[in-house]
């Protein structure tokens, strides 16, 4: 086995072929959870599809604390200033944190007995993520993105497949959960690590404390733009598990989909150049940075315009037909989010350029006010206006955010290359 894992190691790659599978592997990641959810809501029946959704809505809150932002700083860190096994091992103290919030994360939701454990198990199966995020990034150093790709790409086909003959065998949402987890957890082992073994990191190096807590002190600032924005986006869901029915929560769900993978698709092309754009900036190739930022955006919003035509005609009468429940009365609150989608995107980016500037910090202050503002807001709506309440008010949250940190970008921008003269 270890003669073919060098055989794949010995092909030649390239940026085309890293960027292509990198796309292929983390397009079918993106897509996962509308299958997961698609048999779901076709084997069992729509409340049960609710307590799917908030559980997974929970579980991806937790997925943030679980990357602690650690892929966005691995991924620019280009002069080795964390060694390979201080951003391995911290994942062991993340993903403990994940367990210890969805706890807690479900008595504040005052969550029943069921709902918890679908969200526990959840939150372990996600977990796996977290290991394959943290491999992905050493793949990226050592510019083989290509075999993230190709294991993202059947790691996710391979649980999907489990997740789906278990439930219709079963009609066990709790043993479904349990068998894609030990599919995801056995393939992240036997392939993913075996290459990164095989790569070579130094495993006798032990991180010390003061390594751990560095490198959280230096990804705090993004890990807690990145969880906010979690909470933003699951906030409308939070309000509606506290003041709607569940079948609710599994129309809201499904309707919000399609908006989570606009980014999750532009993050598919951005990823691989994120080094790039951090070495134009390091060595000061300005020309370079302004023409990759500008493309950049041009793909974010062609691809935003794509997705919000397609969702305009085709959307609500395709996710209707596929999960069986019709959407039509929620046409406005689906392309609200389609547009909330495409804005989210560049939420993302620009996040990512506050950390190229060395300027992550502020975000803190930022998404503390959008907090502030989507808490006091966001409940009113969902109350008041139900499903449209709450797309107003993701839209409304998502709004401010490009526009605060959009601004932010320009100013250390300007402040930074006028010091170049």
């Amino acid at each position: 086995m270890t003669n073919k894992y060098l055989q794949i190691l010995a092909k030649e790659t390239s940026l085309k072929k890293n960027t292509l599978w990198f796309g292929l592997g983390n397009t079918t990641y993106a897509f996962s959870s509308i299958f997961l959810m698609l048999f779901v809501t076709r084997s069992l029946n729509n409340d049960m599809a609710g307590i799917f959704s908030i559980g997974w809505a929970m579980c991806q809150q937790m997925l943030s604390i679980g990357f602690f932002a650690s892929r966005n700083y691995q991924s620019v860190d280009v002069i080795g200033e964390f060694k390979a096994r201080t951003y391995f091992d911290s994942k062991f103290i993340t993903i403990s944190f994940m367990f210890i919030g969805v706890l807690i994360y479900g008595f504040l939701l005052s969550l029943s007995s069921l709902k918890l454990i679908i969200a526990v198990l959840l939150t372990i199966f996600i977990s796996a993520e977290v290991w394959a995020d943290v491999f992905a990034g050493f793949f990226q150093q050592h510019e083989r993105l290509d075999i993230s790709g190709k294991s993202y790409f059947f790691r996710v086909i391979a649980y999907i497949c489990s997740f789906a003959l278990v439930l219709i065998a079963t009609k066990n949402l709790e043993l479904a959960i349990l068998s894609a987890t030990l599919v995801s957890y056995s393939w992240i082992f036997l392939v993913d690590y075996q290459f990164v073994k095989l790569i070579g990191y130094d495993r006798k190096f032990k991180p010390k404390t003061k390594d751990f807590l560095l490198l959280f002190k230096q990804t705090f600032p993004v890990f807690l733009s990145s969880f906010l924005t979690l909470y933003i986006t699951i906030a409308p869901k939070n309000s509606i598990e506290l003041y709607l029915p569940d079948d609710f929560q599994a129309a809201y769900n499904i309707i919000s989909m399609p908006a989570a993978i606009i980014a999750v698709l532009t993050s598919v092309i951005l990823t691989p150049i994120y080094t790039t754009i951090s070495r134009n900036w390091i060595e000061r190739e300005i020309n370079e940075f302004i023409k990759i930022i500008f493309k950049i955006s041009l793909i974010i919003i062609a691809l935003s315009f794509f997705v919000f035509i397609c969702g305009y005609f085709l959307g609500i009468p395709v996710l209707s037909i596929v999960y069986g429940i019709n959407l039509a009365p929620y046409k406005t609150t689906f392309m609200i989010l389609l547009l909330a989608g495409g804005l989210n995107t560049f939420v993302y980016f620009t996040t990512f350029l506050l950390t190229v500037f060395k300027r992550q910090y502020t975000l803190i202050y930022v998404y503390l006010i959008i907090v502030v503002l989507a808490t006091i807001y966001t409940n009113y709506l969902v109350k008041n206006y139900q499903l449209l309440g709450a797309g107003i008010s993701y839209f409304t949250s998502i709004s401010l955010l490009v526009l605060m940190i959009s601004s932010l970008c320009f100013i250390f921008y300007k402040k930074q290359t006028k010091k170049l003269g």
